[in-house]
C-alpha cells in the first residue's frame, strides 16, 4: 500500500510518501531539504541540497555523527594544549622547590588562594564576576574541583620524594587513562592511528625520563594514583565545556580548592622566607594559565585527541630541569623528545586528514595537484 500527500503553500511544496515497508520521504521543494526515514532500521538522513549540509542519526544505538573538525581547529587545539603543558611544568617545578621547605597543605592552599584572587579580581574588573559564578551544572563543577584537589595534594606529596623526571614519567600515563575513560564516559571513538600516536608519545617519554627503581615505592604509587585521578579530571573538564565557559570553571576550581584546604592551614602554616613569597604567588599565575588553556583546548577537540599532546610536558620538564635544577639532558633525552614530537605530529596529521571531506584531501596532502582549470570561454 502506498500513500501520498501533497501540501502547497507559501513556504513551498511538501511531499510525504509512505509504503508498507515503513519508508518515508519528505521533501521541501523550495528549500531543497530532503529527509528519508527507514522504519525498519530507524536510520534518518537529512540533507540540504542548497547548503550542502548532511547529518545522520541512528536511532538504534543512539550514536550521532558530530560535525568534523576543520584542520585549523585541530591545529589550534594542539597549540593550546602544548602551551598549557608549559605552565603545568612551571607549576610542578615551583611546587617541588617549595615542597622541600614547607608543608604540602600550605603549598596547595597558596596555589588555590592566589589562583582565586587573580581570577576573582579579573572577573570583577571586567564586570563578569556574578555572571561567571552561575554554573549550568553545579554538581559536576564540584566533583571536578574535588578531583583536582585530590590530584594536587597527592602529586605534590609525591614530588617531595621523587625526582621531577620520575614523577612526570608516571604522570605520562594520564593520556592513556584519559583515552580509555573517554570511551565509556564520553562515548568517543579512538581509532588505531590515534592509539598508535599516543603509544609513540609514551615511548618517547619513557626514553627521556628512563624511570628506575625509585618509582616502585609509596611515592611512586601516589604519583600513579594522581595520574588516574587527573585523567578523570580531564574527562570532567571535557563534559563541563558543554555547560560552562572557561572563566566559570576556573573560578569554581580555585574557590572550592581554597575552601577545602583552609581548615588545615592554621595548623601547618610557616611564613615564607625571602624570595619564596614570589614563587608562592607564581603558583597561582601558573595555575590560572595552565588550567584555563586546558579547558579551552578541551572545548575545541575531543579528549582523545587533545591529551595526545600532553606528552610535550616532558619537553618542558627537561628544559626546566636544566635551567632550575642543573639537570643537563643527554643524547637519549634529546632522542626521546624527538619521538614525543613525532607522536604528536602523527596524531595531528591523522586527525586533520580524517576530518576532511574526501574532495578536500588533495588540497591538504598534495596542494600542487589540485588546481582549478582555466576558463576557456570567458
Amino acid at each position: 500500500m502506498t500513500q501520498t500527500e501533497n501540501k502547497d503553500g507559501k513556504n513551498g511544496a511538501v511531499k510525504v510518501i509512505g509504503n508498507e515497508n515503513g519508508a518515508v520521504k519528505v521533501s521541501d521543494d523550495k528549500n531543497g531539504v530532503v529527509a528519508n526515514r527507514d522504519g525498519k532500521n530507524g536510520a534518518v538522513n537529512v540533507s540540504d541540497d542548497k547548503n550542502e549540509v548532511a547529518a545522520n542519526e541512528d536511532d538504534d544505538n543512539g550514536a550521532a555523527k558530530t560535525p568534523p573538525l576543520s584542520p585549523r581547529t585541530v591545529l589550534l587545539a594542539a597549540a593550546v594544549m602544548c602551551l598549557a603543558t608549559l605552565f603545568f611544568s612551571l607549576l610542578d617545578s615551583t611546587a617541588k622547590y617549595l615542597g622541600a621547605q614547607y608543608a604540602i597543605a600550605q603549598i596547595v592552599f597558596v596555589r588555590y588562594a592566589t589562583h582565586l584572587l587573580f581570577i576573582a579580581a579579573f572577573l570583577a574588573a571586567a564586570g563578569k564576576l556574578r555572571k561567571s559564578a552561575k554554573s549550568g551544572n553545579l554538581r559536576l563543577q564540584l566533583i571536578r574541583s574535588a578531583t583536582l584537589i585530590l590530584t594536587t595534594i597527592v602529586f605534590f606529596w609525591a614530588l617531595r620524594f621523587l625526582p621531577l623526571a620520575e614523577a612526570i614519567a608516571v604522570m605520562l600515563l594520564t593520556p592513556i587513562f584519559t583515552t580509555l575513560l573517554a570511551v565509556p564516559l564520553l562515548r568517543e571513538r579512538v581509532g588505531l592511528y590515534r592509539a598508535a600516536g599516543i603509544l609513540i608519545g609514551l615511548a618517547g617519554g619513557l626514553v627521556v625520563v628512563r624511570p628506575g627503581g625509585e618509582v616502585f615505592q609509596p611515592a611512586g604509587a601516589a604519583a600513579l594514583f594522581a595520574a588516574f585521578t587527573y585523567a578523570l579530571y580531564q574527562i570532567q573538564t571535557r563534559r563541563l565545556s558543554a555547560f560552562d565557559g572557561p572563566m566559570t570553571t576556573t573560578l569554581y576550581t580555585s574557590l572550592v580548592g581554597t575552601v577545602a584546604v583552609l581548615p588545615v592551614v592554621p595548623f601547618v602554616w610557616s611564613p615564607f622566607a625571602g624570595g619564596d613569597l614570589i614563587f608562592a604567588a607564581a603558583l597561582g599565575v601558573y595555575a590560572i594559565l595552565s588550567h584555563g588553556l586546558l579547558i579551552f583546548a578541551f572545548s575545541l577537540a575531543p579528549a582523545s585527541l587533545v591529551t595526545g599532546f600532553g606528552y610535550v610536558n616532558i619537553f618542558w620538564a627537561t628544559l626546566l630541569g636544566w635551567v632550575f635544577f642543573r639537570d643537563f639532558p643527554d643524547a637519549l633525552t634529546i632522542a626521546g623528545v624527538a619521538v614525543i614530537i613525532l607522536g604528536g605530529l602523527f596524531i595531528l596529521w591523522r586527525e586533520s586528514v580524517r576530518n576532511l571531506d574526501p574532495s578536500q584531501i588533495l588540497r591538504v596532502g598534495m596542494p600542487r595537484l589540485h588546481r582549478t582549470p582555466p576558463d576557456k570561454n570567458p
